[in-house]
């Protein structure tokens, strides 16, 4: 066997075949064979050692008198001619649909525990309450057809019949789990300040999350208008018709439910180190005495309206070492006049978004029972007594008490949260519901 060393590697040949080269060396074949050599070592080596990988065989090849140099020069020169051919095919190749390069894709996993604390008026003896692990995923793909129109969906887990949360606790022994259409969706965008969306979609308004949960994923139509008014001041618009239950001709006479949704924002830069948001927004129904009937969460009053008027303010202060946000909001349900207000008052520190960073955060909330519509507020926050039954556990309204949040960004992927609630039902005696919840999120 005779063993050729080049850049650290090793071609083996064998003496038999080595003789025949030899023997056809004014032959075309010769060429051919040492342009499989050069071959390997470009399929083997790194990119930046093929070449000169390339220039040390040729030049054993040579000094074994395989080759003359004259030879080596002709095959170096094709070798380098056949491999720009290769890169202008590959740059030459037919592009794929302009709309499949601007697909965007993203999801997120999360793994949490939930603790309910037990309540003593649930049984005979202290309940120990309800400790619950649960996942949530979510994928989602959006394609930009050109420049003005975007179709999107996202799958999740959850069941079907909670519009407002997509987890899924460990139970059944292990039986598979539902993946549902959480959006489907389509969005015209004409130009940077008019977005027109139609479909099950994400929701366009900045409602706080105690008012509309983030989980909720309307269906109907949606414009939202965003420009600059002036240099420091952003201007913004929403009006949306949600479709909220349709009664077929078998329900009595029962006619669709509608909602109406509106919101305008102002948000300005008041210095270098202070930002300010207004919100100014409310909703309605149409046929409104069917909403009480598909709720799923509790508080309402049994055929009430809700036309809150819900107004919101902010204020960021970023010449400390951290921003800090102070915000509230208020709630007048225009269409009740008992047990029809709300409020929210909050403070964030600093926001968990770089690797390392953190973030905390407290809110005192009041909800009375007809303040908003209780199918939107948030499924997390929720007490004892809520519908009136103290043994009963149900978000919704009808609830006062305080909400502490803890948010740690591990890296670039993945968060942990730590939040923790402490919540009473204003119009049933019972005692205070305690909720700890534990999380790990992964973004993709």
């Amino acid at each position: 066997m005779t063993t050729l060393v080049c850049n650290g590697a090793s071609l083996t040949c064998n003496c038999y075949w080595m003789s025949q080269v030899i023997l056809m060396k004014e032959n075309n074949i010769t060429k051919m064979i040492a342009l499989g050599l050069l071959a390997g070592v470009a399929a083997t080596a790194s990119a930046q050692a093929q070449e000169d990988g390339g220039n040390l065989l040729l030049r054993k090849l040579v000094e074994k008198g395989i080759l003359t140099q004259k030879e080596a020069d002709e095959l170096q020169a094709e070798a380098r001619r056949e491999s720009e051919e290769h890169y202008t095919m590959w740059q030459q190749a037919p592009d794929l649909p302009s709309w499949v390069q601007k697909l965007s894709m993203k999801g997120d996993f999360r793994l949490r525990f939930d603790g309910i604390s037990g309540n003593d008026d649930t049984a005979s003896t202290e309940d120990a309450g309800r400790p619950r692990f649960r996942y949530r995923l979510r994928y989602g793909v959006t394609a930009t057809l050109n420049d003005d129109w975007k179709v999107g969906f996202r799958l999740a887990s959850g069941g079907q019949d909670d519009a407002i949360s997509t987890n899924q606790s460990f139970d059944d022994d292990g039986e598979n789990d539902m993946l549902n259409i959480d959006q489907a969706y389509v969005a015209w965008t004409p130009n940077d300040a008019m977005t027109l969306t139609m479909g099950k979609m994400p929701n366009t308004f900045s409602f706080d999350k105690a008012i509309i949960d983030g989980d909720y994923t309307p269906e109907g139509v949606a414009f939202n208008y965003e420009r600059d008014i002036a240099e420091d001041h952003a201007f913004g618009f929403g009006v949306a018709g949600w479709v909220i239950d349709e009664a077929s001709g078998g329900d009595g006479g029962a006619k669709d439910t509608y909602a109406a949704v509106a919101q305008v924002t102002l948000d300005s830069t008041l210095s270098e180190t202070m930002t300010s948001h207004l919100g100014f927004g409310t909703y309605a129904f149409i046929n409104g005495d069917s909403a009480a009937e598909t709720t799923k969460n509790a508080g309402n009053t049994s055929g009430a309206n809700h036309s809150p008027l819900i107004f919101d303010a902010a204020l960021t202060y970023k010449g400390a070492s951290v921003p800090v946000t102070l915000g509230g909001t208020y709630i007048n349900n225009t269409s009740d006049s008992a047990n029809d207000t709300g409020y929210l008052l909050g403070v964030k520190i600093n926001k968990a978004q770089e690797a390392g960073s953190w973030e905390l955060s407290y809110q005192y909330r009041k909800l009375e029972a007809d303040s908003v519509f209780d199918n939107w507020t948030d499924s997390d926050y929720g007490a004892y007594g809520v519908n009136g039954t103290a043994t009963d556990f149900n978000a919704g309204t009808n609830l006062k008490g305080h909400v502490i949040k803890a948010k740690y960004q591990v890296n670039s992927a993945m968060q942990g949260v730590a939040a923790y609630y402490i919540a009473d039902a204003i119009n049933t005696n019972t005692d205070t519901t305690n909720r700890l919840q534990l999380d790990l999120i992964w973004k993709f």
